[in-house]
């Protein structure tokens, strides 16, 4: 029982220390709101300088800069002695910290005298008395003001830490009240209990500090070890503490009535089946997550190829300055340049596109740069003469293997996405075919989601010169094939160089979705194998128990020639409600979730089924010889 403990505590552990280390990334962008700000125009970094050390204050200004969509930079302008202070009360130092979900984040420190704030309304934070903060404002002519720095996410860890206390105390007191029987037998023997229950307490601080030890190092290399030891340490000791201290209701034991399998025997038999329940609806619940990750996930690696040929591409983000009042200008320079490049040949777009009216989602929009890979996977394509400045829209013969269930939309749906004159025609092809599109979404680990799309509809837009307006949500999505001193070019003619604008290598932005959803798929798989391997460990446990209870009844029932089902009647028919209603209660809650059919669960669960099934025929084959062996030797299992 104590390996089964272990893995759980182990598991919970990980889930709160990653919480923890994602954590860190979101404060980095958040923890300046403990401080009280002052707004100011008309000020040089080094005339702060001068002000902030007369007026006795420590301030600092903050500068966020993307290299790409998954490479971050905090840029901070400290003046004299603040970066000690960031460092001390706020957790924050030089360095890079990496996230699984947001990429990477780089924080750099520099002198306060070295921001530009090139006119702008800038917000600088300050850090002294308030008095000396009331003199740098008087000084300075702004005004002060203080923002919430509550810390939610450290509150949420709270929740987080105190389920696992509470998870883990249960599985404790259960541990111990199958020790007792073992307890009873050392006191008959003659040894020391004390000696016992001090090996069984000293393996909580060893395990629970070790993994305390283990997460610091890993946390060391990904992130701020003083974030960790803040939200992490004085748990882990709680944890060893609280676990290690209940052993000693072990002394408390009323071992006279011990001595008989009656009342109290019995009654942690039923408890053994209320874990045993619980672990079930667990098992159902976290191998059905594991399942749809794994299945979301694998199907990404197919388009390897693909983005692999269009390595020289990129995806680009214009998100320019709108202190003038005019919003649209980021998505003006976006269509500027993609016209520019789809002039040049030099555009790829594939692109999901939905139905607004019936949310139907198997439509894709292309240009003319992805004519190629479309002819490379639609066979009648490749002998097609298709004529330039025309649209195409592409079905499958069959309509019906589209899955759009309102039928098809496609000059809506074009019409939503594209605003200019047109001239559409219609083709249809025979053969099934999977192509790739993105859902044009700016996710938090790279450049939208590829997806793969059977048998879709695909609105080909080969117009290439007086190109209409292209909507912003598929120009976020498409690539150009545009080298550097081109991107800083343009940047330069149209004076956006200094605002935040970056652009990400298509294949980069592939490689690293793929190394996070690989991860996502080793962490599935693992952790299905530790929930297997957890419900066999404790599926032994209460066997073993069960035979303690039961071991010549359950001998005597086999001898009078009762049925396998009629002697573990008990155990069968909770294995099968169990299953049953988790994979009842877990499909329905897909079902609102993520409107998922239950088909899906009801596979996952008898799959679990199964093997629950398996475990208990080996498990009560290999106890039943051993209980045969010891009742005809005269002893108990």
């Amino acid at each position: 029982m104590g390996t089964v403990k272990y893995i759980i505590s182990f598991l919970l552990i990980v889930f709160i220390t990653l919480a923890i280390a994602e954590g860190y990334v979101q404060y980095t962008f958040s923890f300046s709101a403990a401080y009280p700000g002052i707004v100011l125009r008309e000020a040089s970094g080094e005339q702060l300088e001068n002000l902030s050390r007369k007026a006795g204050v420590k301030i600092f200004a903050e500068e966020y800069r993307f290299d790409d969509i998954f490479t971050h930079r905090v840029n901070l302008y400290c003046s004299e002695g603040m970066e000690r202070v960031l460092r001390q009360r706020s957790m924050i130092r030089e360095g890079s910290c990496k996230s699984l979900l947001s990429g990477d984040t780089v924080i750099s420190i520099f002198p306060l005298e070295e921001f530009e704030a090139q006119g702008k309304a800038t917000v600088y934070y300050l850090h002294g008395s308030r008095e000396d903060m009331r003199r740098f404002c008087q000084e300075t002519g702004g005004e002060p003001f203080e923002t919430d720095g509550s810390p939610e996410a450290e509150n949420q860890y709270v929740i987080y830490w105190i389920f696992a206390l509470g998870a883990a105390a249960l599985l404790t007191l259960y541990q111990i009240a199958l020790l007792r029987r073992e307890v009873l037998l050392r006191i008959i023997s003659g040894q020391d209990l004390r000696q016992f229950i001090l090996r069984h307490a000293a393996r909580e601080f060893i395990f629970y500090g070790g993994c305390f030890l283990l997460f610091l190092l890993l946390f060391s290399l990904l992130s701020s070890p003083e974030y960790y030891l803040k939200n992490t340490g004085p748990w882990f000791f709680l944890l060893a503490v609280c676990n290690g201290s209940l052993h000693l209701l072990l002394l408390f034991t009323d071992y006279k009535k011990d001595m008989y399998i009656g009342v109290r025997a019995r009654r942690v038999l039923k408890v053994s089946y209320v874990y045993k329940a619980v672990g079930i609806i667990l098992t159902l619940a976290v191998i059905t997550g594991c399942v749809r990750t794994i299945s979301e996930a694998a199907p990404f690696y197919q388009p390897k190829e693909v983005f692999s040929h269009y390595k020289d591409y990129s995806y680009y983000q214009m998100n320019v300055d709108s202190d003038s009042g005019d919003g649209d200008r980021a998505d003006r320079l976006c269509l500027k340049l993609y016209q520019e490049y789809l002039q040049k040949k030099k555009t790829f777009a594939m692109v999901e596109l939905q139905d607004p009216g019936s949310y139907d989602a198997n439509y894709i929009y292309a240009d003319a740069g992805a004519l190629p890979y479309l002819r490379g996977t639609i066979p009648e394509l490749s002998k097609m003469d298709l004529r330039e400045q025309t649209v195409y829209r592409i079905s499958p013969a069959n309509y019906e293997k589209t899955g759009n269930k309102q039928g098809d939309a496609s000059q809506e749906v074009f019409e939503t996405y594209y605003d200019g004159p047109y001239q559409m025609r219609n083709l249809t092809y025979e053969e099934d075919v999977k192509l790739i599109a993105c859902d044009g979404s700016m996710g938090s680990v790279g450049v939208g989601t590829t997806k793969i799309k059977e048998n879709p509809v695909i609105l080909l837009n080969l117009i290439t010169r007086d190109t209409g307006t292209v909507d912003p949500y598929i120009l976020q999505s498409a690539m150009l094939e545009i080298s550097d001193a081109e991107w800083e070019a343009f940047a330069e003619e149209n004076g956006i160089r200094q605002e935040p604008i970056y652009k990400t290598n298509a294949w980069e932005n592939y490689l690293n979705q793929w190394n996070v959803k690989k991860g996502s798929i080793i962490f599935s798989a693992a952790l299905i194998v530790c929930m297997f391997l957890m419900e066999g460990i404790l599926l032994y446990q209460i066997l073993k128990y069960e035979f303690y209870v039961r071991g010549r009844e359950l001998l005597l029932k086999k001898l009078h020639g009762y049925s396998f089902i009629r002697r573990y009647r008990g155990l069968l028919t909770l294995t099968l409600i169990c299953t049953a209603a988790g994979g009842g209660a877990v499909s329905v809650s897909n079902y609102f979730h993520f409107r998922e059919p239950p088909g899906a669960m009801a596979a996952a669960a008898a799959g679990v089924l199964l093997v629950e099934t398996a475990l208990i025929l080996y498990l009560i084959r290999k106890l039943e010889h051993r209980n045969l062996q010891r009742i005809l030797k005269g002893g108990m299992l």
